[in-house]
């Protein structure tokens, strides 16, 4: 939590409240995803601050405006270098919101929806082509947006990210191994 408190500016509150081990194997329980996504929908995202904030915390005005909260995803390696399957992430500068269709997201305890992105020329893409064990990627799965302004650009409120297979991967690189450890973060 600490990690998140120091690197996201204004950020007061964190909440951990998930987390994904991805392995490059076939019989792996999560593999990386092929398809290019957003964890959350703003519904989803919205559901997920009032199941993990607790009802006597619990303020209504943080989902309808009064705050500003964030869904991000901390990526690390877990086993050295990322050779194989990069982590891609599309160019927010660049219009993309009418690319999106909701998918229904089911698991035993609960159904939500997740953003997945159609294919579209205008998108541009980058990624990160070795991820070393010390970096920590901190993509933002969804944003809020706060009704004070900021002092800077607009901030995305969500950031498509995937994997994918890198045709320059060497024959014999080590097969990718990763965690995504979701957390709220309030301001």
């Amino acid at each position: 939590m600490n990690l998140i408190l120091k690197n996201i500016p204004g950020a007061n509150k964190v909440i951990v409240f998930d987390h994904n081990i991805r392995r490059q194997d076939l019989d792996a329980y999560r593999r990386p995803l092929y398809r290019a996504h957003v964890d959350q929908s703003a519904k989803a995202a919205a559901e997920c601050v009032l199941l993990h904030v607790s009802d006597e915390e619990q303020d209504k005005s943080i989902i309808d405006g009064g705050h500003r909260y964030r869904i991000i995803n901390v990526w690390r390696p877990i086993n050295g270098t990322v050779d194989s399957n990069p982590l891609a992430l599309v160019d927010v500068s660049i219009g993309y919101e009418n690319d999106f269709v909701s998918v229904e997201f089911r698991s035993p305890d609960r159904t939500g929806d997740i953003m997945l992105i159609q294919p579209n020329q205008k998108q541009k893409w980058m990624y990160f082509s070795v991820v070393q064990e010390f970096e920590r990627p901190f993509p933002q799965c969804f944003g809020s947006k706060s009704q004070e302004k900021d002092n800077r650009a607009e901030v995305a409120t969500r950031l498509p990210h995937t994997a994918f297979w890198d045709p320059r991967t060497l024959k014999g690189a080590k097969k990718r191994e990763s965690i995504e450890v979701r957390a709220l973060v309030f301001r």
